[in-house]
């Protein structure tokens, strides 16, 4: 990920016509669009290739971008995903117009971060349109912050791809592991654990939690591996319980199970206290179920990078959670019914051995040789 510009009290120029980036190998589309989009109100910047795209990106700070997918020296996909992981230009709108029109292509180039996706056999009238739609709506989805241009040279660019690169096949590497314990046998409990116990390996904190609400029964699991303190835990315990309740979880909080957990020994003031802290919302079937929570007893150990890691493995755990919730309703009722099935048979065949005797006895009061 291309390192954060710090905000700068100068702001992007104020512009009376749009500012639009068009990144192409073929000079006749260069040429065509750039007629197209000045004929309509705007001004254009070009590049041919996509370190370039990214040069005059950071250089001229346009107002949206028109990306190629099949460029030299970068693909379009990995311009894209270059852009849109830096905050400080996550907001520019990027469109891409390229002639593959495979469902697989729009799918990965949306993926990367793209807002919208065009084929060149477009209607002048629709990319007008679409350029004017996303230049309006800058900014309410992504805050648009402060930016200073800057020069970046082509050693650097490649290097933040690796880098962006480097995150992104992580981040799958661990919600992968996330979901291989997912479809492990075990209960609830044991895939928290495991879970829990892998993220002790590729973060650092000193008490981390899955909250989980099921049936108004709130249930907290901690993994404790910095051995902190009781005084400590109960701090983390208190934030995850407040932090539930701003998402507006419905539980009894005089009813949370917590799992066992080992403390350490006080070792002061300074290890008691939260400085650092993120949490989660396991979204559940369109509802906020649950919540996951990273503490550390020292500022700043939640930085973007590690941040955006812990996201996207939330978002694991919620599938996770969501089915082991399932199951356990699903064995639930599997269980009433057996239960209701048994009694229904016992039900009949106390009823059949009732009328067997009554059919006895009507038989006998007929005839005693029967």
């Amino acid at each position: 990920m291309l390192k954060p510009i710090k905000p700068s009290k100068k702001q992007a120029p104020v512009r009376e016509r749009p500012l639009v980036l068009i990144a192409d190998d073929s000079p006749t589309v260069l040429d065509i669009l750039k007629f197209i989009l000045e004929t309509n109100g705007m001004d254009t910047l070009l590049a041919t290739n996509g370190v370039e795209a990214v040069q005059v990106m950071y250089r001229d700070l346009p107002d949206l971008v028109i990306l190629d997918l099949e460029m030299p020296k970068m693909s379009g996909y990995q311009v894209c995903r270059l852009l849109k992981s830096d905050p400080t230009v996550s907001f520019v709108p990027i469109i891409i117009l390229t002639s593959k029109s495979y469902k697989q292509n729009k799918f990965w180039g949306l993926y990367s971060g793209a807002d919208d996706y065009l084929t060149k056999d477009f209607e002048i009238d629709q990319l007008v349109s679409r350029v004017n739609f996303h230049y309006n709506n800058r900014g309410k989805l992504v805050e648009i912050k402060p930016v200073q241009s800057k020069t970046i040279k082509e050693e650097e660019i490649i290097e933040n791809v690796n880098e962006a690169l480097d995150q992104k096949l992580f981040e799958t590497t661990i919600t992968f592991e996330i979901a291989q314990v997912a479809l492990s046998a075990g209960t609830l409990e044991e895939k928290i654990g495991k879970v829990l116990n892998l993220m002790n390996r590729v973060c650092d904190f000193t008490v981390a939690s899955i909250f989980v609400v099921e049936m108004g029964q709130g249930r907290l699991f901690l993994e404790n591996p910095g051995m902190a303190s009781e005084s400590y835990i109960f701090s983390h315990v208190e934030a995850v319980i407040l932090e539930s309740q701003n998402h507006d979880m419905k539980f009894d909080t005089q009813k949370v199970m917590i799992n066992q957990w080992e403390t350490g020994k006080d070792r002061g003031t300074q290890y008691n206290n939260i400085q650092s802290q993120v949490s989660f919302p396991l979204k559940i079937r369109g509802v906020t179920q649950g919540l996951v929570t990273f503490t550390h007893f020292s500022s700043g150990m939640f930085p973007d990078v590690v941040f955006h890691l812990l996201k996207r493995a939330a978002d694991q755990m919620a599938l996770l959670v969501d089915e082991a919730i399932l199951f356990n309703e699903y064995s639930k009722l599997r269980s009433d019914l057996l239960t209701h099935a048994t009694k229904v048979f016992s039900e009949v065949m106390a009823n059949g051995r009732e009328v067997e005797k009554l059919l006895n006895k009507k038989l006998n009061s007929i005839s005693p040789w029967i």
